[in-house]
């Protein structure tokens, strides 16, 4: 099957293909693309991603691999899961990145964005994010018939705070400004 394993800078493990079932005999290839190649009988397609369960890159017994398309392995890879329990919505927070917690300006729910889409990373002409697109043109349509008379007071309570999360949990605040609010074991936020 192959010869000799290397770990990659950004964790995977490559490994020697010295029978050329990825293509090339001798070239470097993706050892869990190599073992569900080996799994299903022939190399994989360019739409065929190679999923680690476990999110370890390194881990790469065939339990713990699984052939995903690109969509549904971006799902897997994304910043939050929501989950329904009970009829109501939860978010739980995966992987490592900024978050923002946020209160829409129109309607005044508390709602949670990825810092790269907020309007601290993309500004907007408003100037402020909205839970839902509805609220956004409902705002919009307030200001511009002059009946919203504290929009400033509302562009400065739209974020709350900024904070880091690590796998589930929340490990630095950017922005102390506010009160302190807290994540339960099953990674979801209380204020």
């Amino acid at each position: 099957m192959s010869g000799e394993r290397h770990m990659t800078s950004s964790g995977y493990v490559n490994v020697r293909d010295t029978d050329g079932i990825m293509g090339k005999a001798g070239a470097f290839v993706p050892e869990h693309r190599l073992v569900m190649a080996i799994a299903i009988g022939r190399p994989l397609t360019a739409n065929e991603h190679v999923h680690h369960i476990d999110k370890n890159k390194a881990n790469n017994n065939i339990e713990n691999l699984l052939i995903v398309d690109p969509h549904e392995h971006g799902r897997y890879h994304k910043g939050k899961r929501v989950s329904r329990e009970r009829g109501r919505q939860t978010i739980k927070f995966e992987g490592r990145a900024e978050w923002a917690k946020m209160r829409c300006p129109n309607c005044g729910k508390i709602f949670f964005r990825p810092k790269r889409e907020t309007v601290l990373s993309k500004p907007n002409k408003l100037g402020v994010n909205f839970c839902s697109n509805r609220c956004g043109a409902l705002f919009q349509d307030a200001l511009e018939s002059h009946t919203l008379t504290d929009y400033q007071d509302r562009k400065a309570a739209n974020v709350i705070c900024v904070f880091r999360t690590n796998n589930n949990f929340m490990v630095e605040f950017l922005s102390r400004r506010h009160r302190y609010w807290s994540i339960d074991d099953n990674g979801v936020f209380h204020s």
